[in-house]
């Protein structure tokens, strides 16, 4: 069954409001690449949950900018033609500007060194999972990533995935 978008009049006549179920973003220096990070994936799972249209996810993701933030969109915006700014174009300079390429590369290094080393299983798939995303260039598809999981496993654990897998 395909999920209705919702209707942000009925939202407001009930007493919900978008904006509550989002955080603010500040963009303060101190905040660093991981806390941007977080905040424009958490933005964009809410707004994807209630199906709103890219047009209004802009709008939606500027109301919750704040100070520098919003001095620094809004000083983007005035020379960049109007055409142009739009949900993708956002989320692609925000990333450019409070995430940055290296913090990525870093992320990426780390998820290509991952081992399981002296956690368990559980730990280290989930590690594997959360930093796959830096590389998804490498590991495209479900097998590529069972193949690299099953590569950083401990010795004896891949031991025993191989006579399970036999």
């Amino acid at each position: 069954m395909e999920k209705e978008p919702v209707d942000f009049w009925v939202m407001e006549a009930i007493g919900i409001d978008i904006a509550q179920c989002l955080d603010e973003f500040r963009g303060k220096v101190g905040d660093g690449p991981t806390r941007s990070e977080y905040w424009l994936e958490h933005t964009q799972r809410v707004l994807d949950e209630i199906l709103c249209p890219p047009y209004d996810c802009l709008r939606f993701v500027v109301s919750l900018m704040k100070v520098e933030a919003f001095y620094w969109w809004t000083a983007l915006i005035a020379v960049v033609p109007k055409a142009r700014v739009n949900w993708v174009f956002f989320k692609t300079e925000f990333r450019k500007k409070y995430v940055k390429k290296r913090y990525l590369n870093k992320r990426k290094k780390e998820f290509l060194k991952l081992k399981q080393g002296n956690q368990s299983v559980a730990k280290y798939e989930c590690k594997f999972v959360q930093l796959s995303k830096y590389a998804c260039e490498i590991v495209s598809s479900e097998e590529e990533m069972g193949i690299r999981l099953e590569d950083g496993l401990n010795d004896e654990i891949k031991l025993l995935v191989g006579v399970m897998k036999i």
